[in-house]
C-alpha cells in the first residue's frame, strides 16, 4: 500500500505560525529588556536622588545642630537669665537664671519664688539682697501658644545708680538751698522766742497769756511742718508697695481734699479712664504728690472757676492731669518751679511741688508742668502701671 502524501500548503502554515511565534517572543524580550533597562535607569535616578537629598538633609542637620549648639552656646553666656517653659513647665535654663532662681531643675513647674515681691514698676520685684541692699529683678515673658521664654535680668545696678544719682543731685539741691532753709527757719524761730519771752513776764495778764501760747504753738507747728517737708523732700526711694488700683488712687486723692474745693467755691470736675489698671506704689506718698498738685491749682483759682482733674491710661503708663484756670506760670519761675522753696506765695514754704516730684521720681514716673494756650497751667504726673492680672 502507497504511502498517504503530506500537503506541503499545511507544512508552509505550520512554520510561518512558528516564525510568527518566535517574532512575538522576540519582539516580547526586547519590549522587556527595554522596560527593564528603563527600570533600571529610573531606580539608579531615584538613588541618585534619595542620595543627594539624604546628602542635603546631612548638611541641613549639620547646619541646625551647630545653630543650635550656637544657640546654646549663646544662651550659656547671656548674663540674662533665660528660661523655656512649655505646657507650663521648665524644659530649658541657663546658669544665669539658675543663680538667680536657686533649686531650679527640668520638668519642675514654672512659678516666680514666693519671696519674690512686687516693686512700683511692672514686672519688676525685689529678690534678696546684694552686699545689705535690694536686688532688682525684671521679668519679661514672651509667650507663643503653650510655650514661653522667660527673661530674668538683674537690674540692680541700674536702680543702685539711679538712687545714687538722685542722692547726688538732692545734695547739690540740698547745699543750694541751705541759706534759703536758714531764712525760713530764722523768721518763725524769731517770733517763737518773742512769744516765749512774753510768757515769761510773770506780770502778764491771762488773756495775753493764752494769746501769747496760742501763737507760740502756731510758729512751733509751721516750724514742725517746714522740718517734716524737708524730710519729705529728702525721702529716698518707696520701700514698702502696694498693689492698688488706679481709679482708687484718684477717688483717695479727690476724698482728701474734696472739702476745701466746696469751700472755696471751686468746681472740680473729673474724669477718670482707668479701667481694670492697677499701679504699684506708696499709697501715701504718691497720694500726697496728687493731693498737692491740686491744693495748688485751688491755692491759684478764684471762687466760680473750674480745676480739671483727668486720669487715663496710654500704654503702661498712666497719666494723671491737673490743669486750673489761674493766671499760669510766670516764666521766671518756670525753670525753677519744682526746685525747693521756689513759691511766690507769702505763706508757702516752696517744698510742695519738690516734694512731688521727689515721691514721683522715686516711683519710676515724671512730673512737668506747662502754661495753656487758653490760660491757666497744667500739670501731669506719669507713672507705670499695667492691667489687672
Amino acid at each position: 500500500m502507497a504511502p498517504a502524501l503530506q500537503n506541503p500548503a499545511s507544512n508552509i502554515t505550520g512554520a510561518d505560525s512558528l516564525q510568527d511565534a518566535f517574532q512575538m517572543f522576540l519582539h516580547a524580550s526586547q519590549s522587556l529588556e527595554g522596560h527593564q533597562q528603563h527600570l533600571h535607569r529610573e531606580i539608579e535616578h531615584l538613588s541618585a536622588n534619595l542620595a543627594a537629598t539624604n546628602a542635603k538633609l546631612r548638611v541641613q542637620i549639620a547646619e541646625k545642630q551647630d545653630a543650635t549648639n550656637r544657640l546654646r552656646a549663646l544662651l550659656q553666656a547671656l548674663p540674662a537669665g533665660v528660661l523655656l517653659v512649655e505646657a507650663g513647665l521648665v524644659v530649658e535654663y541657663n546658669p544665669a537664671a539658675s543663680a538667680l532662681i536657686g533649686g531650679l531643675t527640668i520638668g519642675q513647674p514654672w512659678r516666680l519664688p514666693e519671696q519674690w515681691a512686687r516693686t512700683s514698676v511692672p514686672d519688676e520685684y525685689l529678690a534678696g539682697s546684694v552686699d545689705d541692699g535690694d536686688k532688682v529683678v525684671q521679668v519679661r515673658i514672651v509667650a507663643s501658644g503653650p510655650r514661653s521664654m522667660i527673661q530674668l535680668l538683674d537690674v540692680t545696678s541700674t536702680v543702685q545708680t539711679h538712687a545714687r544719682n538722685e542722692r547726688e543731685a538732692k545734695l547739690v539741691a540740698m547745699g543750694r538751698m541751705a541759706a534759703d532753709i536758714a531764712h525760713q527757719l530764722r523768721t518763725p524761730l524769731s517770733t517763737a522766742l518773742l512769744y516765749a519771752s512774753h510768757l515769761a513776764d510773770g506780770n502778764l495778764a491771762e488773756d495775753d497769756r493764752a494769746q501769747f501760747a496760742q501763737r507760740l504753738r502756731d510758729q512751733l507747728v509751721r516750724l514742725e511742718g517746714l522740718a517734716s517737708s524737708m524730710l519729705g523732700f529728702v525721702r529716698e526711694r518707696p520701700k514698702q508697695v502696694e498693689v492698688i488700683s488706679l481709679a482708687e488712687l484718684a477717688e483717695d486723692a479727690i476724698a482728701s481734699c474734696g472739702p476745701l474745693f466746696e469751700k472755696r467755691g471751686v468746681a472740680l470736675v473729673r474724669s477718670i479712664e482707668a479701667g481694670e489698671n492697677v499701679i504699684t506704689i506708696n499709697r501715701q506718698q504718691i497720694r500726697s504728690a496728687i493731693v498737692a498738685l491740686l491744693e495748688n491749682a485751688l491755692e491759684v483759682s478764684t471762687a466760680g472757676q473750674t480745676i480739671a482733674f483727668d486720669v487715663r491710661v496710654e500704654g503702661q503708663r498712666a497719666h494723671i492731669v491737673v490743669q486750673d484756670q489761674g493766671p499760669g506760670i510766670a516764666s521766671s519761675m518756670m525753670d525753677h518751679l519744682f526746685e525747693p522753696f521756689s513759691t511766690t506765695r507769702v505763706t508757702g514754704t516752696g517744698l510742695g511741688l519738690s516734694i512731688a516730684r521727689t515721691a514721683v521720681e522715686a516711683h519710676r514716673g515724671q512730673i512737668d508742668a506747662v502754661n495753656c494756650t487758653e490760660g491757666g497751667a497744667r500739670f501731669t504726673v506719669i507713672l507705670p502701671c499695667m492691667a489687672e492680672l
